[in-house]
């Protein structure tokens, strides 16, 4: 709308006048260009230069400006130029319809306008020309600024910072859309005549301080809103953004000059693109694109040394649920761990075997954590509190004084170490992250913040002298499910499989219960390996009970019988080669099926060797006859069946959590009455286990491996290991699933 003061600088007059020179000049080109509106169309769009949408339309015979409504603008009598609300004088041609802006509102104070003559409070200022944007609002205030990039932030091309979180990333549309509401006042509005109040101040519209009472009748200090945005030649615009009009189409706002010693309040009150709301009314959370962990990468999130969680239960200390760490590929492949890229680093779980498959769930879950918000940006004491990762303690000071303090009381702690990558992708050096998270809350998500620390991944640095790098500096909420795994029993992070081994690497198994006692031992050695793979084809075992049993298995027998033939017999093969390696044929070998219904190749008849010996080849055994008469048998299966018996151990599976305090378990471990069993695994790279099953109930046990325990299993279990034993030396096949 026009105002008193325009009026008076640019009278009708004035302004009718140059419109008959604008007139005037572009006359021919008007007649030119008029395109006549087509008498079938209703109307044609015309948006003026605030982007409010008119209409020109045909009434009796003549065109003109209507608003959406149908209600015509009003025009000025001699020339019948259309005046927006906005100020803008628009001609429409009465007989073809053709529009053409002739005149808008001067501008004065500093106004400015825009390439499309629209009005701004100060002359624009882009991404290019700024250095500097503060924002103070209901919800807070921080600043924007420009930086050298190639010294200060090479790492980061865009050219802006948070001033009181340098090193923060944030939304860069989100600041684009910030720094265009401040850098560019297009107004929807000028007020005519603003109403002042006994100061002389806009309070009426919400651009000054003053005590207001809220919907309930209770006082509280109001302040409004305003920014300051410096350009890089330091020239500085401060705004008062007030109330937003009933419509809900803005915000009043007020400009003040501040390039002298006192501050000067522009006598102009302005309406704002309702927009402003969404930036610079805004808290400074909604900018920062939130972070609790460094970014990991789809191909590296699994590499992660001493991972641990730690979680509170009610006492002084948080209590231990797991720590683990991830070995390469290239340091386990050809040993027991080929297939087991976790290994458990506290000694309570040390005897167990990671759960790959949870703890890879976990893990991704972290390297993909669903942000539900950013709830605040450099927190205070106060903000640790509020979230729940903190509380306030009373202590004294020196000389006695009461004085309030503060103590980290977060529900878990998740702490782990992880290497920071170079451009080529080589090793530059390792950080230590310690996060803290608080219970869930009332909707299931979590709040959480970071610790970061220059990490020591060699064992004999950890935790010594690890220095405070930096930390992520705001407390974001984490949706439910990316932090699910902190609630995981223990039993989610092992595989309950407690004997999880490669047979290959097994060397001996011993196990006694009572009076009754077995050992295993087990040879692999004539089994070739690729350095990579490790297999047990020819694996052999003899074992012996308390029974008096002695078995002694068989991979494969190579003799060379009179007449230069070799002869190989296998578990359920039979072969022949000639002394240039060319196989043969055996015309009378047939084939049947053993006890364990495999079907196996034999020989009707001995195989009498060059040196005197004589072996025959039945079904379920292989017999071999010294030449002084001594018979031996092999059970031909019994590697098989071994192996039977060694599924039925690797069935075996933990069930639950038990927890017995220090003094329960302590009692329980030393009470012979209730043992059970006791297993004890040795493999060929001498590590030892030792399994021990104590009684709970009649149908619970108790384990512990190495004396950690925490756990229990089924007594049916216990009971099949040692039957299956017997089985085992009386030939007996055994189905490792069955009960029994």
């Amino acid at each position: 709308m026009i105002v008193e003061k325009q009026k008076a600088r640019a009278t009708l007059l004035g302004r009718r006048k140059r419109a008959i020179i604008i007139l005037s000049l572009l006359a021919v080109v008007l007649i030119a260009a008029a395109v006549t509106i087509n008498h079938f169309v209703r109307f044609v769009p015309f948006t003026d230069v605030d982007g409010t949408e008119y209409r020109v339309m045909r009434k009796a015979g003549k065109f003109g400006l209507y608003d959406k409504d149908g209600n015509k603008l009003e025009a000025e009598d001699e020339y019948s130029f259309f005046v927006t609300p906005a100020g803008t004088l628009v001609d429409v041609d009465a007989d073809t319809g053709a529009t053409q802006i002739i005149a808008q509102v001067d501008t004065e104070d500093g106004e400015a306008n825009d390439d499309r003559n629209q009005l701004l409070i100060f002359p624009k200022i882009g991404q290019k020309e700024l250095s500097k944007l503060e924002v103070h609002n209901d919800k807070g205030s921080f600043t924007f600024l420009r930086y050298d990039v190639e010294n200060d932030r090479p790492d980061n091309k865009f050219g802006f910072a948070i001033e009181s979180s340098p090193l923060v990333n944030f939304d860069q549309m989100r600041f684009t859309e910030l720094y265009v509401n401040a850098g560019y006042t297009m107004c929807t509005e000028k007020i005519k005549d603003p109403i002042k109040d006994e100061r002389g101040e806009f309070s009426e519209y919400g651009l000054v301080s003053e005590t207001r009472t809220d919907e309930e009748g209770n006082p509280y200090e109001y302040e409004p809103a305003y920014y300051i945005i410096t350009d890089i030649a330091g020239k500085s615009h401060k705004v008062i953004i007030g109330d937003m009009l009933v419509t809900g189409g803005g915000y009043y706002a007020q400009y003040v000059d501040i390039s002298g010693e006192v501050e000067k309040k522009r006598d102009a009150v302005y309406v704002l693109q309702a927009s402003v709301g969404d930036t610079l009314l805004d808290s400074v959370e909604t900018f920062v694109s939130p972070q609790i962990v460094y970014q990991m990468s789809v191909s590296d999130y699994l590499d992660v040394e001493n991972f641990s969680v730690f979680r509170y239960e009610g006492g002084e200390l948080p209590e231990y649920v797991v720590d683990f760490t991830f070995i390469p590929l290239e340091e386990r492949q050809g040993t027991i761990l080929a297939n087991k890229p976790f290994v458990f680093e506290h000694e309570a779980l040390e005897g167990y075997n990671p759960n790959v498959d949870n703890i890879s769930a976990a893990l991704y879950n972290l390297y993909g954590l669903s942000y539900e918000k950013v709830c605040k940006l450099s927190p205070e004491d106060e903000d640790f509190v509020k979230y729940g990762l903190a509380k306030f303690v009373e202590t004294t000071d020196e000389k006695g004084n009461a004085v309030k303090d503060i103590e980290y009381t977060p529900k878990y702690i998740l702490s782990f170490y992880y290497d920071l990558l170079d451009a080529a992708g080589q090793k530059a050096s390792t950080i230590k992250q310690v996060v803290y998270v608080s219970e869930a809350n009332e909707v299931g998500n979590y709040y959480a913040y970071t610790f970061v620390y220059e990490g020591h991944p060699d064992s004999d640095k950890k935790d010594k002298d690890e220095k405070f790098l930096f930390a992520y500096d705001m407390i974001c909420e984490i949706s439910a499910h990316s932090f699910e795994f902190l609630n995981w029993k223990q039993t989610k992070w092992i595989n309950n499989n407690y004997i999880d081994n490669n047979i290959a690497f097994i060397d001996t198994i011993d196990i006694k219960s009572g009076d009754y006692s077995a050992s295993f031992d087990l040879d692999n050695t004539k089994t070739q390996q690729d350095g990579q793979n490790v297999s047990s084809a020819l694996l052999e075992v003899h074992a012996t009970d308390s029974k008096g049993h002695d078995t002694t298995t068989f991979s494969t027998i190579t003799v060379m019988d009179k007449d230069g033939v070799y002869w190989t017999v296998t578990p359920t093969d039979l072969s022949v080669t000639n002394y240039k390696g060319q196989s043969g044929t055996i015309t009378s070998a047939y084939l049947a099926y053993n006890r364990l219904g495999r079907q196996v190749k034999c020989y009707d008849g001995y195989i009498e060797t060059y040196d005197g010996y004589k072996i025959k080849a039945s079904p379920d055994t292989i017999e071999i006859i010294a030449p002084n008469g001594v018979r031996k048998e092999y059970v031909r299966y019994a590697t098989s069946l071994f192996r039977q018996f060694y599924q039925t151990l690797l069935v075996g599976t933990i069930v639950d959590e038990y927890k017995l305090s220090e003094a329960e378990e302590a009692a329980l471990l030393a009470d012979d009455s209730k043992l059970l069993l006791t297993m004890t695994v040795k493999d060929t790279e001498g590590s030892v286990k030792e399994f021990k099953f104590h009684k709970l109930t009649s149908r619970k046990a108790y384990i512990t491996i190495n004396g950690d325990g925490g756990f229990y299993v089924m007594t049916d279990r216990i009971e099949k290991i040692l039957t299956d034993a017997e089985k085992f030396f009386n030939n007996i096949p055994i189905d490792p699933m069955t009960k029994n």
